[in-house]
């Protein structure tokens, strides 16, 4: 799996600078648009999405065929936030508030369509047969809306966060780990998904799982990694300084000239390509990669650009 890399960058005009959303193939960049927002994902066919400000609030954006699409948002006048975005081009987010996030879908075959999906909270991932991996920001009862639905919080005790995995036919399991009081989730893809969980409400995550995703069974990641960003279909981790194969561990370095103090990868697809950011005296912006062979991964966005998006899918 692969494909196109896209970003952000800026240039100069006679107005000013200009923000423009663009697409790595390989060595070569394609100006696709002025940019219409925050890009967020990419799926494998290089479709981007994000959201962005209009005149009626945040809204979600893909730019497909050609032209930026603005999907609709639910009639109760909340805006929309874009999360994640799955092969088949169908897009995840939230809207509302952090405090009470609300589930979003733009599934991709009913364009106009926006679905408001139990159990609540913020989405992380979307996978190609429609499950979708997230977390609510506290263990309540989402599925009633009645005056006790969050009597805990209204009497100021705020029940621990909760990951959860929401099955292509609606039915949602929640993500733990024996002996786990609280857990959240940083990335799903493929049977796996990745996260932390902690034994006390008020502790901090110290202990890093990998969710099978067709059992619900954590296991505990290896020690050595301080940080995970992504995750493989296959299993493998993306972490803040090297690629976890389960058989080796690589290191990351920058794939961009110039001194570098500092890589911070974003994503990984399932070949193994990885991008992110760089940064040194001289460097600001995208490509980092594992260090097998030559450099992978686009060239540098440019100073005050967003860095490249990997493939979600």
């Amino acid at each position: 799996m692969g494909g196109p890399s896209v970003g952000t960058g800026r240039r100069a005009t006679d107005q000013g600078q200009e923000s423009l959303l663009l697409r790595w193939d390989g060595p070569r960049v394609t100006v696709l648009t002025r940019s219409p927002g925050l890009l967020v994902a990419v799926n494998r066919d290089g479709v981007p999405v994000g959201d962005g400000s209009t005149s009626t609030g945040n809204r979600p954006w893909r730019y497909r065929d050609g032209r930026v699409e603005w999907p609709s948002l639910p009639p109760n006048g909340i805006v929309g936030y874009v999360t994640a975005v799955n092969s088949r081009g169908d897009i995840v987010g939230y809207g509302g508030y952090l405090e009470e996030p609300v589930t979003l879908r733009w599934p991709v075959d009913r364009p106009d369509t926006v679905e408001v999906l139990e159990p609540g909270g913020i989405p992380v991932a979307v996978l190609d047969d429609g499950t979708i991996v997230g977390e609510v920001p506290a263990e309540e009862d989402r599925s009633s809306h009645g005056a006790g639905a969050r009597g805990a919080a209204g009497r100021g005790v705020t029940p621990p966060p909760v990951a959860w995995v929401r099955r292509p036919d609606g039915r949602i399991d929640r993500l733990t780990a024996p002996g786990a009081v609280k857990s959240t989730v940083r990335a799903a893809r493929g049977n796996w998904a990745i996260g932390q969980v902690a034994d006390t409400a008020d502790g901090e995550y110290r202990q890093m799982v990998r969710w099978d995703l067709r059992t619900g069974v954590a296991t505990p990641v290896r020690p050595g990694l301080t940080a995970m960003t992504g995750v493989k279909a296959a299993g493998g981790l993306l972490s803040d300084s090297v690629v976890d194969h389960l058989d080796r561990r690589v290191p990351l370095r920058s794939a961009v000239s110039g001194p570098v103090t500092r890589v911070v990868p974003e994503a990984i697809a399932d070949n193994g390509l990885v991008v992110g950011r760089a940064a040194g005296p001289q460097v600001s912006g995208g490509a980092v990669a594992e260090p097998s062979g030559s450099p992978q991964g686009p060239p540098v966005a440019g100073r005050g650009g967003t860095p490249p998006v990997g493939p979600a899918g």
